[in-house]
């Protein structure tokens, strides 16, 4: 017997696990539950909801410490969903979009990037 899940927060990882569990993994939706205070629908006012202003900005830079390290490593998978979810779906609000650092200073991790591999190549 399949158990209820229940997922508290509609924000972009509450939402991407619930999609992850009926595309994936074959979840049966009615069998899990979203409870949360805001949704996509109803958060768009409230400052607290902050999934309509910057869920799924994605923005890799340079590892300057161990921990930014393993954490450049987790984000890759993200990275690679969104851009897959981005192209054939875009009714799935998941833009992609150019973005450009200003930085105040010159930074040699910065200038030794390598470009960021497109999944189509």
């Amino acid at each position: 017997m399949t158990k209820d899940i229940v997922i508290v927060g509609a924000g972009v990882i509450g939402l991407s696990v619930a999609y992850q569990l009926i595309t994936e993994h074959n979840y049966p939706s009615p069998k899990i539950k979203i409870v949360s205070q805001d949704f996509p629908s109803t958060g768009l006012l409230n400052p607290h909801y902050t999934s309509s202003k910057s869920g799924a900005h994605f923005r890799p830079f340079p590892s300057k410490s161990d921990a930014e390290l393993r954490d450049s490593k987790l984000a890759r998978p993200t990275y690679h969903f969104f851009k897959k979810l981005a192209r054939p779906h875009p009714e799935s609000s998941v833009k992609w979009i150019d973005g450009y650092d200003f930085i105040e200073r010159d930074d040699e991790l910065y200038e030794t990037l390598a470009p960021v591999q497109d999944l189509d190549h």
